[in-house]
């Protein structure tokens, strides 16, 4: 497809963009999905006792500014913007500790008869091994983002994708382009490549639109859909070459509205979907909405549809399941669909274990200067009770402290520590941040201390368990969805015809007799069941 050259220079406008002519059956059809969508917003919207009375945006930002070590501004001249970062350092901890594992997927094959399939459930490890690590970033990398969003959240989404990314691909023309004198000279031919990778996305939490509060799993939900800014460029990347591309506006219809609160979380850069003069400023809102019960799928683009209705969920990787995996850390309850974190249920205990470091900063500042009666009949400043200073003609016995001059009580320290043991108690001990203990402890006594603080990371560990089995079933129906199918055509042998080109993977796995080696697997017709016989 030739680039439109409006868009290259910049000088796409709204009223350049043809609206899409729907018939009265899509009309039908859009009314009853945005009805549905905005269903799903203004549920989730509403405060719930479950959210401590807060809207769901109100939860997950509290919960991000807690487990980031937000520093508030100053509430007033005195005060001190001090945050002890307690918080921050339990998730990391968490954090660390569940990076330190390794949850790839063994996976056990068997045939019609229920008899094992070694080698086949071998190949489908490897070839999932391989996607994840060709897939950008490459799933090491990218665990570290979800397995963040899902200590800090308590709940986390990520939706299994296909792409097909159309990139330009540019060669100099005249490669000793560092010789050439004039500008004018230098020039390039473009061709486009397609890329086309299994991908998976962490989705934030604010971005995603469950059919009901009141279902925990995923499985059970009526509808989902997914929100997601982009630029155009990248839209246009994604979706360039599909045929109501070009009736996508500019960014002014989104369907969903987002208050100020939530803008800087679920927004591409802070900004209403206004855009600006150039393309590369425009934005693009894809709605992504999935209907399990009647395998339906639908993309909008800034409210426009990009396919029929009722286009099949099974098209995607072929089965009739959301393509979005959940997981959840300390569930609520089984009829509610989201669950606590350690930022959730430790941030009340941090903002007053906060709140008393500041005022213990304050009280140790009142120490060294006290508030002090002015009586010499004189302007003065506070550098006369800095340390050192000469002042001249004043009598000391006018300018008196207001209060007595008193650090910080071991009372004090002991409520501080006693806030802190709260914390420890509701997250980790901090003999697994590395941190000794206070008096004499033998190490039997540190080893169970270790052992009963893993037992709190239960929870959270089998959530991370049943979130990377079903990645590994999502990718599963993604390799062999879009893997086996062709990827180019070529002459066969001694005038055969045309004949279909199927994918080669190479990978690298651990051999019979333990050494290192590579398995080569080829592609074929047939050599791999349908994604609902597995």
């Amino acid at each position: 497809m030739a680039e439109d050259p409006k868009v290259m220079t910049g000088k796409l406008e709204d009223k350049d963009i043809d609206r899409p002519e729907y018939t009265d059956d899509e009309m039908m059809y859009r009314n009853f999905v945005v009805k549905r969508l905005q269903e799903a917003k203004n549920k989730r919207d509403q405060s719930w006792p479950e959210f401590n009375d807060m809207t769901y945006q109100q939860y997950w930002i509290t919960n991000n500014l807690a487990a980031h070590s937000y520093i508030r501004p100053k509430m007033n001249q005195a005060d001190t913007r001090v945050v002890t970062g307690t918080t921050e350092e339990k998730v990391n901890t968490i954090l660390a500790a569940a990076l330190n594992n390794n949850f790839g997927p063994n996976i056990l094959a068997y045939d019609k008869d229920n008899l094992p399939l070694a080698e086949t459930g071998k190949v489908m490890e490897n070839l999932i091994k391989k996607s994840r690590e060709i897939e950008e970033p490459d799933y090491e990398e990218f665990r570290i983002g979800a397995y963040e969003e899902f200590f800090n959240q308590g709940t986390v989404f990520i939706e299994e994708r296909f792409l097909e990314l159309r990139i330009p691909q540019k060669r100099l023309n005249n490669l000793d382009w560092s010789d050439v004198g004039d500008i004018k000279n230098i020039e390039w031919t473009t061709k486009y490549t397609t890329k086309k990778q299994c991908q998976a996305v962490v989705i934030p939490g604010v971005n995603v639109y469950l059919g009901s509060m009141r279902e925990l799993y995923m499985s059970r939900q009526p509808y989902v859909s997914t929100r997601e800014i982009m630029t155009r460029r990248q839209a246009q990347a994604m979706y360039g070459r599909w045929e109501r591309w070009k009736n996508v506006p500019l960014g002014k219809e989104a369907l969903f509205d987002t208050d100020d609160m939530s803008k800087p979380y679920n927004d591409y850069s802070k900004e209403d979907l206004q855009g600006g003069i150039s393309v590369e400023d425009q934005q693009v809102e894809v709605i992504r909405y999935q209907d399990k019960w009647n395998n339906e799928f639908m993309i909008f683009l800034n409210g426009v549809m990009m396919f029929p209705i009722r286009f099949p969920l099974s098209a995607l990787l072929g089965v009739a399941e959301y393509t979005i995996a959940k997981a959840d850390a300390y569930p609520i309850s089984a009829h509610f669909a989201y669950s606590k974190s350690v930022p959730a249920k430790t941030k009340v205990e941090q903002a007053v274990f906060d709140e008393m470091m500041r005022l213990m900063v304050l009280k140790t500042q009142q120490s060294f200067q006290p508030p002090t009666a002015n009586n010499t009949g004189r302007i003065l400043s506070r550098d006369v009770l800095f340390p050192g200073k000469m002042t001249e003609n004043i009598d000391p016995n006018k300018l008196r402290p207001l209060v007595e001059a008193r650090g910080v009580s071991s009372s004090e320290f002991n409520s501080l520590a006693f806030m802190k043991s709260i914390i420890d108690g509701k997250s980790v001990n901090p003999v697994m941040e590395g941190q000794s203990q206070s008096g004499e402890q033998t190490a039997r006594e540190i080893i169970e201390l270790k052992q009963q603080s893993m037992q709190k990371l239960g929870l959270p560990i089998l959530g991370i368990v049943n979130l990377e089995k079903r990645l590994a079933w999502l990718r599963l129906y993604n390799i062999i969805q879009n893997w086996t199918s062709p990827v180019d055509k070529k002459p066969a042998k001694l005038g055969g015809g045309i004949i279909d080109v199927y994918r080669n993977i190479t990978v690298d796995t651990d051999l019979e007799d333990g050494s290192k080696g590579q398995m080569i697997i080829q592609m074929g017709k047939g050599q791999f069941p349908k994604p609902d016989q597995i």
